[in-house]
């Protein structure tokens, strides 16, 4: 029988330290034992008759002095079932006490990975478990926009985002992180065209209309004037003035224009 050692009021010989144990995923159900260690040392622990959680866990050390420590639930072969890294002070007077919070023991994140993608990526931190350091995985500037977060499967998802550019003034259009900025917002190319050839066609890059690229003139035939016009966009015009002129291109070395 396990007997829980018990401070009221008087001096205790051995330092010691109380800590009581959180579960709340259950991750040590069914344990068999529980043991602490230190950096240098073993630790002995006395745990109560009961074996529901919250814990209380008597922790023992040689001295009498500050600590930092690793503590243990484990199944009846040896198995790490939870554990949790403590500082506390060891005291012989008095009482002392701390709380901890069981985590899945782990040597690399994807043994943390709890399966669900939305809640952010797990992490492996000094052999525990740690939830992700950013919960909501998708994120929108809710002034104009939102973002909500799709699982797939498997530990995959995406996020479903959505602007709202009518939410914006009329020389405005919605950035999903900045808010509302200067500037004509779009959801397509087709938007963005303002119907003129010769500035090239309009690109809708980030919910924001871009310019576009301008038609190239240059044939790199040096018989020909190159330009672009609204009625039939880019042009190359022989001119009359080179004909019977000796020229050559990237093809041909030898040659004369011809009008």
């Amino acid at each position: 029988m396990v007997v829980g050692l018990v401070f009221a009021g008087c001096t205790a010989d051995v330092p010691f330290v109380v800590v009581t144990l959180q579960d709340p995923e259950r991750l040590a159900a069914g344990f068999a034992s529980i043991g602490a260690k230190a950096h240098d040392q073993s630790l002995a622990t006395t745990i109560p008759n009961h074996r529901s959680f919250p814990l209380e866990v008597t922790v023992t050390a040689k001295h009498a002095e500050s600590l930092t420590f690793w503590i243990q639930a484990s199944a009846s072969d040896g198995t790490p079932l939870a554990g949790a890294n403590v500082s506390a002070k060891f005291v012989t007077q008095g009482y002392a006490s701390v709380t901890a919070l069981l985590r899945r023991p782990c040597e690399t994140a994807e043994e943390c990975s709890d399966g669900v993608y939305c809640n952010g990526d797990e992490r492996c931190i000094a052999r525990l478990c740690e939830p992700a350091e950013v919960q909501a995985r998708c994120s929108a500037n809710d002034a104009c926009a939102t973002s909500t977060c799709v699982e797939v499967g498997d530990g995959t998802g995406h996020c479903d985002l959505v602007v709202h550019h009518e939410a914006c003034a009329a020389d405005e259009y919605c950035d999903s992180t900045a808010g509302c900025l200067p500037g004509h917002g779009c959801y397509e190319d087709a938007d963005c065209q303002d119907d003129l050839l010769c500035n090239g066609a309009e690109r809708c890059i980030g919910y924001l209309c871009r310019a576009g690229q301008p038609a190239e003139r240059d044939d790199g035939d040096a018989c020909t004037t190159d330009g672009c016009n609204e009625d039939d966009g880019v042009f190359h015009v022989a001119l009359a003035t080179l004909d019977g002129v000796a020229c050559s291109t990237g093809s041909v070395t030898a040659g004369i224009c011809l009008a």
